[in-house]
């Protein structure tokens, strides 16, 4: 099994931006970006007449060559030489011309999605990082799987409580042609214990359906007051009394918006070891690559959108934060 590096560095304290700093902050870094991008396409134009230009070229002189031991002096290794001489020239300039793209993805990733995730909130972003999976074990609600992969991680704190967000990749041996999970893992880890037990939120019926008897077989159904929401989402837990506080109103509606951001996603939520808060979310849209070289930088709505999820996020720590843990004074009356 394969486990990517968790942040290693201090992690920063998260402020929320407001709509108006950020919109100025995003727009400032497009215009960044956009420069960029125009610089380093009139480089791979440049280098594309060039190794055209050359390339052809090489290739007429070699072939000339070529032809020239081959059928009139009859000299079998001149004529490879010439042929050689003629496309591994070739070969180079088109490397040489690739060299903008590339520095394009990397200034996309060393440059601008650090100064991204600055603007929303003071979080730091991490390219090829994410959560440990043995952090992630526990909560019980991922699939099976030999092989984790994850990268474009955002981390922070809010409230003394460590965010870590993350694209991420499952598979399986047994799986063919695709993944067991492909989407985004969020961890909180809160400050201190807020709620006993192990709760589960599920809005994937066919996995809880699939698991309630069996990895879930220690935690009860517990019914959800609101209708609508019930229709939404399943809640499992070993300690029913603070599954209902995790469970109530304002939090499952939290997770509908949340899912909703995600083309409605069946994302899952577990609350587990009193502080640790790990939601799954099905997405395999790639959110954080760069854009083709030759379309303008249009990443306002994906920033707006990114940062609007981070909001909705965060708002469950706060939520989180209006009570206490049911304690075993309670449950005993």
């Amino acid at each position: 099994m394969t486990d990517t590096k968790e942040q290693n560095s201090k992690i920063e304290t998260i402020e929320p931006a407001d709509t108006q700093n950020f919109s100025a902050d995003i727009k400032r870094l497009i215009d960044e970006a956009e420069d960029m991008r125009l610089g380093l396409m009139k480089q791979y134009e440049s280098r594309g007449f060039m190794a055209f230009s050359m390339g052809l070229l090489f290739v007429v002189v070699g072939c000339s060559g070529f032809g020239w031991f081959f059928f009139y002096k009859f000299e079998f290794l001149p004529a490879l030489a010439c042929l050689a001489l003629g496309i591994i020239p070739y070969y180079f300039l088109s490397l040489h011309k690739m060299k903008p793209l590339q520095e394009y993805e990397r200034q996309h990733k060393s440059v601008f999605m650090p100064k991204l995730a600055h603007a929303m909130g003071g979080l730091k972003y991490r390219p090829k990082s994410g959560i440990k999976a043995k952090k992630l074990l526990p909560a019980k609600i991922l699939p099976s799987f030999d092989q984790y992969n994850a990268e474009d991680c955002f981390a922070g704190t809010y409230k003394e409580t460590k965010m870590i967000l993350s694209e991420a990749r499952m598979s399986h041996s047994k799986r063919k042609g695709g993944y067991v999970f492909d989407g985004i893992f969020v961890l909180l880890e809160l400050p201190n214990k807020r709620f006993e037990g192990h709760t589960i939120i599920s809005g994937d019926r066919q996995t809880a359906k699939r698991w309630k008897g069996k990895r879930w077989r220690d935690l009860q159904q517990i019914s959800i007051g609101n209708g609508e929401l019930a229709g939404t989402f399943e809640v499992f837990s070993d300690a029913p009394q603070d599954a209902e506080n995790l469970a109530r109103d304002e939090i499952l509606t939290r997770l509908a918006e949340i899912s909703a951001e995600f083309d409605n996603a069946p994302l899952s939520v577990s609350f587990y070891r009193g502080k640790y808060i790990f939601i799954m979310i099905p997405y395999a849209v790639d959110m954080f690559e760069p854009s083709n070289l030759y379309l303008p930088v249009t990443t306002d709505a994906q920033a707006t959108r990114c940062k609007k999820e981070i909001d909705q996020i965060l708002s469950i720590v706060d939520l989180l934060s209006v009570y206490k843990p049911t304690s075993s004074e309670d449950k005993a009356t």
